[in-house]
């Protein structure tokens, strides 16, 4: 039974949207409105998971327009600032496709790259272990190098930074694996392996209901987007969030 009560968080998430829709782009300037828009984003996309797509699609719009111009302006933030400056476009790219339902490569492209800056930025202030990497940075960085269509660079990241060897599908026990071995088929056999989509429904049923209670819209619908859309288990965005309400429990 999922922890997730999705009538309460609906009340969340609809308090939640009333507030975004307060925010003014001016009090986040000169440099903090991208990092408001990938904020609302995460509350966005939660509300629109939980059934409340009416209200969530113009505050998702909107941090669209956000993003977009934070990247024209070129906005520097926290540090390191390339770190934000991969959530940032990581945040754009997802919400190209639930607005426009088409991949946007080359954002996702660029997400790739400045993931790999933020590492070499990271790693000037202190060690980064192959341990943390696959904690933390990997799951991530492999997921978007499928969405890139940069799959030789997805397979490589994982199997430098010591990633487990796996014998088959049945093998596979964490998303980080399963993103690998998405972009490793793609680079040995051209194609996407065969239980891709029920291999993410048996690993995204045990986490989506956290994600969705921490607010963490954007990661839930990268890997949505990963896990259904991307092997065409699901044709549009809409039907790929309503997945997550399945997942949980919910309809």
């Amino acid at each position: 039974m999922s922890p997730l009560d999705l009538a309460r968080q609906r009340e969340r998430s609809h308090a939640d949207l009333e507030d975004e829709q307060q925010l003014d782009r001016e009090n986040y300037l000169p440099s903090a409105v991208g990092n408001a828009a990938v904020l609302g984003l995460d509350v966005a996309i939660t509300a629109w998971i939980v059934g409340l797509e009416d209200d969530a699609r113009p505050v998702v719009e909107r941090c669209r327009r956000w993003l977009e111009d934070s990247v024209a302006r070129g906005e520097s933030f926290g540090e390191p600032p390339s770190y934000f400056a991969m959530r940032r476009h990581r945040a754009l790219a997802v919400a190209v496709w639930l607005l426009d339902g088409e991949n946007p490569t080359a954002l996702f492209r660029e997400t790739v790259r400045l993931q790999e800056q933020a590492w070499v930025d990271i790693a000037r202030e202190r060690a980064l272990t192959d341990e943390e990497l696959r904690a933390d940075y990997l799951p991530g960085y492999v997921r978007d190098c499928d969405s890139a269509e940069e799959w030789a660079r997805g397979a490589a990241a994982y199997e430098r930074h010591g990633g487990r060897s796996l014998d088959g599908e049945e093998d596979i026990s964490t998303l980080l694996e399963l993103a690998y071995w998405v972009c490793r088929q793609h680079v040995d056999t051209s194609g996407a392996p065969p239980s891709w989509a029920a291999t993410a429904q048996r690993l995204l049923h045990g986490v989506l209901d956290g994600w969705l209670l921490a607010g963490q819209g954007v990661s839930a619908a990268a890997w949505l987007k990963f896990g259904f859309w991307g092997c065409e288990a699901t044709q549009t965005p809409q039907e790929t969030l309503h997945k997550a309400r399945e997942l949980v429990g919910g309809r």
